[in-house]
This record gives C-alpha cells, sequence and structure tokens, in this order.
C-alpha cells in the first residue's frame, strides 16, 4: 500500500464518560459474513454525520483573505459584480468584530489592499474604502496574489500557534493547527490564465502545497470564470481541501461567494482526522489493501496494510463524509460464527459547539462461517459511494481525453460509466441517480469543440472534485443556479442560524 505523508496530526484527547461527541461515526461492509476458507476482497466504507449547526451558539471566528485578479481583462461588468459582492460581504453578511478579513489584489504587480484586519466597525469602513478603490490593471501575476495571501494566513495561524503555547504556561499545547480558534481560508477570484510570476499550473500548485505543509487546516476556494486555467484552479483547490467554482456568467458570482460562505460559517468541527486500524495485532486477519480516497484526502498509511490517517479538514454542520477503503481477508483454519471486529476507525476533531478534543469510535465487525453467504441484500449506502467514486474517475478520464483533442472518446467514457451506474443495486437511489444525471449533463459538453474548450472541461473538473470531496461546487451558470442534480448533505446552501446570516441576495 502506498504511503503519502500527511501534516502532523492534532492531540486528540479522550471524551469524557458523561459528555456526548457530536459526530457519529460507522463501519459497513458489502456484507455482514464472509466464508472462512478462501481469501476475500470486499469494500468497505467509514461514514461520519457532523451534528446541526446549534441555534445561537457562538461560531468559529473566521479569517478571510479575498485575492482579486484587476488585470485588464475584468474591466467593466465584472469588476463590477466583483466589488458589489465583496461590498455585500462587509455589509450584510454578518462579519463580526471576532472576523478577520484581507484582501490583496493583483495585476503584474501585488498589493496589500487590506491586512487582516478585525470587522468592527473602524475595520467595516477599512474595508469598503479598500474594495471601493480597487481598479484594473495590467497583466496577471496569479502566483503573487495567491502566496501572498496565504502568506498572510500563515503568518496569522502561527501567531495563533505561539499564543497557545504561551497559554499552555509550559506545559504541552494541546491546540494543534488553530483548533478553537479561526477558521482560516483564502478566496481567489480570476478570469485569467497566469502570464507573469508563475506562469506554469503545476509550478504554482506545487508552491502553495509547500507553504501549507505546516498549516494543514488553511483551505483555498476557487472562483473562475472567462478564460481562467482550470488546472490550476482546480488543483490549488484539491490540494487544500477547498472547491473549485466555475462561474459561468459574471451576474453568478454572488451566489457562488454565499454558497462558499454559507459553509465556512458552519463549520462545526475542526481539524478532523479519521483513524483506520485492523483489529489484533500480529494475529489480524484483515489488511486496509487500498484506500480509494486517497486523493481527496492527506494520507499517512503503513505500508503493511494494518492501518491509516485521513487527515479530513474541517466539518461543516450536517456534513455527511463517506471514506471507501478495500480490505483484504485472510483464509481461516476454523469458521468463526461469532462476528468479530476486523477493523476499528476512530475520528478526532475539535467541536466548536462543545469546546473540546472529542473522539468517537467504531468498528467492523464480520462473521467468517464455514459456507459463503447466499442471498444477501446488497448494501445500497457502499454502492452509492462505490458509484460517487466511478464517476468521479470517469469524469477524469473523459477530460483528460478531451484535452488532448479525443472528445468522442471522452464522451463514450461517460455514456459508459452511465451505463454501469444503471445496472448498479443502487440505480435507483437519489443519490446514484443524481450522477447518472450529472454525467448525462457534462457529456453534452463533449460534442462541440468551442462548447468543450470555454465551459465544458471547466465544468467537468468542478464536478469531480465536488463528487470526490461529497461537496455540491459545480457550476454557476445564472444567479439562482443549483449547482446540479445532485446534492450532498451539508449546511452550505443556507441551514441554520450561523449559515442563513451569509445568503447574499
Amino acid at each position: 500500500m502506498s504511503t503519502t505523508a500527511a501534516a502532523s496530526q492534532p492531540v486528540c484527547l479522550p471524551t469524557a464518560a458523561a459528555a456526548q461527541p457530536v459526530c457519529a461515526l460507522k463501519c459497513e461492509a458489502e456484507q455482514t459474513a464472509y466464508a472462512s476458507a478462501a481469501e476475500a476482497s470486499l469494500l468497505a466504507v467509514a461514514s461520519l454525520q457532523a451534528p446541526p449547526a446549534p441555534v445561537d451558539a457562538a461560531r468559529a471566528p473566521l479569517e478571510l483573505v479575498a485575492v482579486l485578479d484587476r488585470s485588464g481583462s475584468m474591466r467593466g461588468q465584472k469588476m463590477t459584480l466583483m466589488k458589489q459582492t465583496l461590498n455585500l460581504l462587509v455589509t450584510r453578511s454578518g462579519l463580526q468584530a471576532q472576523d478577520k478579513l484581507g484582501i490583496v489584489v493583483f495585476d503584474d504587480k501585488v498589493q496589500i489592499a487590506l491586512p487582516l484586519t478585525s470587522m468592527d466597525q473602524a475595520g467595516l469602513r477599512a474595508a469598503k474604502l479598500a474594495i471601493d478603490a480597487v481598479c484594473v490593471g495590467g497583466t496577471t501575476n496569479l502566483s503573487g496574489g495567491l502566496m501572498q495571501g496565504l502568506q498572510m494566513l500563515c503568518q496569522s495561524d502561527e501567531a495563533a500557534r505561539e499564543q497557545a503555547d504561551d497559554a499552555a504556561d509550559g506545559e504541552a499545547a494541546v491546540v494543534v493547527g488553530g483548533e478553537g480558534g479561526a477558521t482560516r481560508s483564502l478566496l481567489l477570484f480570476t478570469d485569467g490564465q497566469a502570464n507573469a510570476g508563475i506562469t506554469d499550473g503545476g509550478e504554482m500548485v506545487a508552491a502553495a502545497q509547500a507553504l501549507l505543509k505546516d498549516h494543514p487546516a488553511l483551505a483555498i476556494f476557487t472562483f473562475g470564470y472567462g478564460d481562467h486555467d482550470e488546472n490550476t484552479l482546480r488543483g490549488l483547490a484539491e490540494a487544500s481541501r477547498g472547491l473549485f467554482y466555475f462561474i459561468e456568467q459574471p451576474d453568478a458570482i454572488p451566489a457562488a461567494f454565499a454558497d462558499c460562505l454559507g459553509g465556512l460559517a458552519s463549520v462545526v468541527c475542526q481539524n478532523a482526522t479519521l483513524e483506520l486500524c485492523v483489529a489484533g495485532g500480529r494475529r489480524a486477519t484483515a489488511k486496509i489493501a487500498q484506500l480509494l480516497d486517497m486523493t481527496t484526502y492527506q494520507v499517512s498509511a503503513a505500508d503493511d496494510g494494518s492501518k491509516a490517517t485521513l487527515s479530513l479538514g474541517d466539518l461543516y454542520a450536517d456534513d455527511e463524509k463517506d471514506v471507501l477503503l478495500r480490505l483484504s481477508l485472510a483464509a481461516l483454519a476454523a469458521p468463526r460464527d461469532t462476528p468479530e471486529t476486523v477493523l476499528e476507525a476512530a475520528l478526532c476533531y475539535y467541536s466548536v459547539g462543545a469546546k473540546r478534543f472529542e473522539r468517537v469510535e467504531a468498528h467492523l465487525v464480520l462473521a467468517r462461517p464455514a459456507a459463503p453467504p447466499v442471498g444477501a441484500a446488497p448494501n445500497l449506502k457502499l454502492d452509492e459511494q462505490r458509484n460517487r467514486m466511478e464517476a468521479a474517475e470517469a469524469i477524469e478520464k473523459a477530460t483528460a481525453l478531451a484535452d488532448k483533442g479525443d472528445r468522442e472518446g471522452g464522451e463514450a467514457l461517460l455514456a459508459a460509466a452511465v451505463a454501469k451506474l444503471g445496472v448498479s443495486a443502487s440505480s435507483r437511489t437519489p443519490t446514484s441517480r443524481g450522477l447518472q444525471d450529472d454525467l448525462q449533463r457534462l457529456a453534452l459538453d463533449y460534442q462541440d469543440a468551442h462548447t468543450y474548450i470555454t465551459s465544458g472541461s471547466k465544468r467537468s473538473k468542478s464536478s469531480a472534485l465536488s463528487h470526490r470531496q461529497q461537496r455540491d461546487a459545480t457550476s454557476w451558470d445564472t444567479f439562482s443556479a443549483a449547482p446540479s442534480n445532485l446534492t450532498y448533505k451539508s449546511a452550505k446552501g443556507g441551514k441554520g442560524a450561523m449559515s442563513r446570516a451569509w445568503t447574499i441576495s
């Protein structure tokens, strides 16, 4: 099993017996029993459920840095709408004195229009003045603006850690990566291709990753419209567990922006990690053969398949996350009719509402009888998640073909994926039907070269990332558009008191 280095994990303290963890966790496999005499390969899923946003409860403070493209192509409606959106942010979104906002603008030069500033009355006035002063400039030094914005957030994160260390008064600090502190995010707006600074997309993503290595809680949300480089914007979002919003029409900017902020304002758990460990130590009868979500999260995995840790980042209110893995079961010398634990899972996080570290555990329990089970009902939840991952992979493979000029091959791949989903066990569930609808909608973009180049490629890459992360952020083509026919469960859409305050209209 391959290993990907992960950032340092949070200190996870046992939850007090009297305190009920706010998150739920369970483990399931395709079947509940497997024949003992033969080796077996099976899919399993660790499913977590975040709590709803508490009514009238204090939310985590926000630290946002907006990085704004002011290059020449932003002239006219795009600049007007972007400035209007930011003005709505500071006047109607519910920013409080506990929150901080920074603004970086870039063309060929990079300028800090507003350092990270507390959004009290004086800060709000300063933010409005900074936004109103933004004007169109020259070329596009995207990397310069990006790195400046990230440095602002990283410096703030480091300062918070130092304060936590000082507060510990010589004892080991339990606050790691800002848990219990601010939710820090960068919001990048651009309509063009980088033509100054770092112009290679892969190099830009690598530079961002290097800076974020010691700051795993920071997330980058990218908003692309016009002739932007969707590969770079998706790469930046994917590297930081953020999202890439493809905005087809400039007047959809406020709606996409509000969707993003609704999620950030509803964070209920910070720096969540999922620990997976096979049971039995040296006598273990199972191994973790594959993590199907390895490309979605930062992962640290043992080469022998005994354990793995996934960094899930922050969880929004009502978030549902399903982590797929493949287990290998060894053949047994004798049947074991009584179900036994083969995999142990633990979810660790800082609860914003409860203001404490929590740990919730779950076990995967399987029986190994002599005779293989017959007629077992399929696990529809697990089948849905397999369909989700296969849909994301199909979209990624289709875009890879189409980007090389083989649009017909990409369209055929999507059609094959639709057909496969259509005969799956969960084909008629809302989730699987939504995946089929999304694939069919995306396939239409492959029929015309101009459509694919201008919007199809961007729509597909945004969609694939949203499916992998189980969050809605595909395409916004009108002010009130829904991102797709498939809706993942979270508070981003305005559920709960905290996220409702962020609905910009």
